[in-house]
């Protein structure tokens, strides 16, 4: 969906039609359903997150005054609602191994490693390197969806990049030194 035909649809749905906020849905419900599973670690927590994020964006889609992108503010209502969750239940929220991107043949293990290293950063590294480097946010928009400053996710994201070279190269002098390389 362009920014054109989105506009299109968040000002027909503001008007309360259901079908405009529906292909809204449809343009988002899966990339966000595959972020609330990286932060919870659980798909059935996940689906039941982002369902939850959609009923409370169209209870507020009043509110959206279009400063920021639709999916910044879409992932602010997740995200706080994964916020509310977590306090309440303390889940766990590395991804694990079956979040890992598929395997390739040319590599095999690499997505679970990948999915590994993630898993061993800090939960904000996690968090800011999944929003700007696998979802394209902008460092503005994912400190507006963290409610951090734009520099400290800079911070997170330099961070969390640093380990992850370091973790992955531990992984792959491992798999080297048990002959799988």
């Amino acid at each position: 969906m362009d920014n054109h035909q989105e506009a299109q649809c968040i000002a027909r749905a503001k008007a309360g039609d259901t079908t405009a906020f529906g292909q809204l849905v449809a343009a988002y419900q899966s990339n966000l359903r595959l972020s609330a599973r990286q932060w919870t670690g659980d798909a059935a927590l996940a689906d039941d997150m982002a369902q939850e994020a959609f009923i409370r964006a169209w209870q507020k889609l009043g509110q959206f005054d279009g400063r920021a992108r639709f999916s910044s503010w879409l992932y602010r209502i997740a995200f706080n609602h994964w916020l509310n969750v977590k306090a309440r239940y303390q889940p766990a929220t590395a991804c694990n191994d079956e979040t890992a991107e598929p395997q390739t043949a040319s590599h095999p293990g690499t997505g679970r490693d990948i999915a590994r290293a993630l898993a061993r950063l800090s939960e904000p590294q996690r968090l800011c390197i999944h929003l700007c480097l696998q979802r394209d946010f902008t460092h503005a928009e994912a400190a507006d969806i963290l409610n951090l400053p734009v520099g400290t996710v800079k911070t997170h994201i330099n961070r969390g990049r640093s380990a992850l070279q370091v973790l992955m190269a531990d992984y792959s002098s491992t798999t080297e030194a048990m002959g799988h390389g």
